[in-house]
């Protein structure tokens, strides 16, 4: 029995009670030994356009000896057998979305999603076809076990081991992980809530690595460090950097005093943690940097050195026991020489005094698999032709299975009609009227051999073509400006060639058949408009008349001239500014977010912005403790909206947003700070990510 606990997101408060996220105790387990496979930074772009790196090692999909070998990986990870799969994050380059994870990554890894526990990496969470929904194609491919609800961070328990899977891609400068942030406050109630003997983290950037691109590690995950560190958790599994890294048992890590951003050199832990950095899934080798080699080298029991040809490319493999872990580095076929082992005892089991042990071999050669059966009554065996060229069939249902094989389909025999399968799209194709035979096979698993079952298809030679429908849009409704992510709901939108909103073109990703992500592109209208999804071929448009409507921009409010404080005065702001709840709330200690009523009393400071975008050019505007103050700060593109988030003291919180007035200014929700400070106040623009700074002294 496996349970689950998720985290909050990061855009929550952390005024936020614990005992709102719903965590509750781990249910009692049997002891066992459970068998995993972790590795990162895996599946090369299939189409890298832009991504220059990648480009001649793909080769169609089978790599060459140095890059590129995700096949050869995930061959080698299924031939092991694993309980689980641990995918470290980057599990799909150059940008992981859903057609490039089905292109690549599927392929060769594709088998295991029924058993895979996964992170996202720097890549996926920079998804490019949809730069305002980071990580969407990370979330589609992954589904639930993904955990799209709560950004990607979670735990669960296997065996006798607590897990903790962490989206470190939410921890950065401005987003600090430390003492009273979301993830701080989840990690020690879930912690707290933890039963087991033995803990685990895994996350994607390493503290301490050797690769010349990430040797200086990453600074903002030092407080989550430290605090499982005192918290008894026993070994952090990373990706990242694309080697090989074990560390011996280390200490509470420290930032580097010259850069905030990277760590400093660690501190030996007989009673510590153990950091694994296992980047080496497939995409290709980073070499080490031998100034960095040197100065971590007492703190390293492996590592990979330089950069070996052919690449050095495996996972690693760990039994997970009721008081310990063992490993082995489980290298891919044609792979660069590389034997470790070893293993350790749990922190807690020990009553904190753990000790190394010996590894323990482990068998790779399969041995006689269940088999499994595959079932498949599609009720559209008998259609009508689109064209006198040809069309597609969309299996409905799709292919189901008694086993964990991931289904693929293939041809047995095109007939007549010329029938051909696209995988990625997940539909038939063919030219011409006729039968023709297709096959649903479940890949073998380390559990299940392989099983298909087939089916005939016959296509009548006149054609009813299957018309796309919408059938709801959500959200209905956002700024001027656009940038509004909106999923549109439907029927028969495979094929989608454009959508258009109020007359515009906008920027989509089919994600399957019924359903449709856009950005909503800027728009004159303030009255409901229309919604068209075109379908290539002649299956036509479906037309949404007035599904989305364009908000009215904010009504700008009198303003005082610029000054060295805000001044309360009768004249009142935007009441409309996203950002300001009809109540007062709490969002950090001493910084208070006034309800609409309160903030109509409160007239905005005019500031410019600078063009530089460092927090040392900040403007500086002074407040008194206790008074309430907003500002309008101006530099701004008009019309766009901009996020702001208020740090202070190492917390960071979020205001809001904001849209910018047509003299470039946007508003800052109206705020009160109860203790003397520094309060540092950061203006994200949604549709290009700049980001711009305000300090606040706020004096007694």
């Amino acid at each position: 029995m496996k349970s689950v606990r998720t985290i909050v997101t990061a855009s929550v408060a952390v005024g936020v009670s614990i005992a709102a996220l719903g965590l509750s105790p781990a249910a009692a387990q049997v002891a066992t030994s459970v068998y995993i496979v972790a590795v990162g930074d895996i599946a090369c772009d299939p189409s890298p356009v832009g991504d220059p790196n990648y480009a001649p090692a793909f080769n169609n999909g089978d790599g060459t000896k140095d890059g590129c070998r995700h096949k050869a990986v995930g061959a080698a990870v299924i031939a092991a057998r694993p309980d689980e799969f641990w995918a470290l994050g980057d599990n799909q380059y150059f940008n992981g979305t859903f057609a490039k994870y089905m292109e690549s990554y599927d392929t060769a890894f594709g088998p295991l999603k029924s058993i895979t526990r996964p992170i996202p990496g720097n890549h996926e969470w920079k998804d490019l076809t949809l730069p305002t929904k980071p990580g969407s194609g990370y979330f589609t491919y992954f589904g639930p076990a993904s955990h799209p609800e709560t950004n990607g961070t979670y735990s669960f328990d296997t065996g006798d081991w607590h897990v903790l899977a962490i989206n470190d891609n939410l921890c950065d400068a401005l987003h600090p992980c430390g003492d009273g942030s979301a993830l701080a406050q989840w990690i020690a109630t879930d912690m707290a809530a933890n039963q087991k003997p033995c803990t685990v983290a895994m996350w994607h950037h390493p503290l301490w690595s050797l690769g010349e691109a990430h040797k200086g590690g990453y600074g903002p995950l030092v407080p989550v460090w430290n605090q499982l560190h005192g918290l008894g958790v026993d070994m952090v599994l990373t990706g990242h950097d694309h080697n090989y890294v074990r560390t011996k048992a280390l200490g509470k890590a420290t930032v580097d005093p010259a850069d905030p951003a990277k760590v400093a050199p660690p501190t030996l832990d007989p009673n510590g943690m153990v950091e694994f950095v296992i980047g080496t899934g497939g995409v290709d080798n980073y070499a080490a940097s031998a100034a960095t080699a040197q100065v971590l080298a007492p703190y390293l029991a492996a590592y990979q050195v330089g950069k070996p040809s052919p690449g050095l490319f495996g996972a690693g493999g760990f039994h997970l026991k009721a008081d310990r872990y063992t490993f082995s580095y489980l290298p891919a076929a044609n792979s660069a020489p590389f034997a470790e082992s070893g293993g350790r005892t749990c922190r807690r089991a020990t009553n904190g005094s753990p000790q190394d042990v010996p590894g323990e071999s482990t068998t790779t050669t399969p041995t006689t698999l269940a088999q499994q059966s595959v079932t498949w009554a599609p009720t559209n065996t008998s259609v009508q032709a689109t064209s006198a060229t040809g069309g597609t069939i969309i299996p409905s249902p799709k292919a189901t299975t008694s086993g964990d094989g991931a289904i693929n389909y293939g041809v047995t025999s095109e007939g007549t009609t010329g029938c051909t399968v696209d995988a990625v799209k997940g539909v038939i194709r063919y030219s011409s009227a006729g039968q023709c035979e297709v096959t649903a096979v479940a890949a073998a698993t380390a559990k299940h051999a392989e099983a298909s079952q087939a089916v005939v298809f016959t296509i009548g030679a006149t054609a009813t073509v299957a018309k796309p429908d919408i059938t709801a849009v959500q959200p209905t409704s956002g700024p001027r400006a656009g940038g509004t992510t909106i999923t549109i709901t439907g029927h028969n939108f495979a094929g989608t060639t454009k959508v258009t909103i109020g007359g515009k073109s906008a920027k989509f990703e089919a994600i399957d058949d019924a359903q449709i992500s856009a950005i909503v592109p800027p728009g004159k209208q303030t009255a409901p408009v229309a919604i068209v999804v075109t379908v290539g071929g002649p299956r036509g448009a479906a037309t949404a008349p007035g599904a989305y409507t364009y908000e009215a921009d904010a009504v700008t409010g009198a303003t005082t001239p610029a000054a060295a404080s805000a001044v309360p005065v009768s004249a009142a702001p935007d009441a409309t500014a996203l950002g300001n709840p009809e109540a007062a709330r709490t969002l950090a200690p001493g910084l208070r977010l006034l309800s609409r009523a309160d903030a109509l009393r409160v007239s905005p400071t005019v500031l410019k912005r600078p063009s530089a975008a460092f927090p040392g050019t900040a403007p500086t505007v002074r407040v008194k403790a206790g008074a309430p103050f907003s500002l309008s700060v101006g530099g701004q593109e008009a019309g766009q909206i901009v996020t702001v988030r208020a740090s202070i003291r190492g917390t960071s919180v979020s205001l809001g947003a904001a849209r910018v007035d047509a003299k470039g200014r946007v508003q800052v929700p109206a705020v009160v700070m109860t203790r003397a400070g520094v309060l540092t106040l950061s203006l994200t623009t949604s549709s290009s990510g700049k980001r711009g700074y305000v300090k606040v002294l706020v004096v007694k």
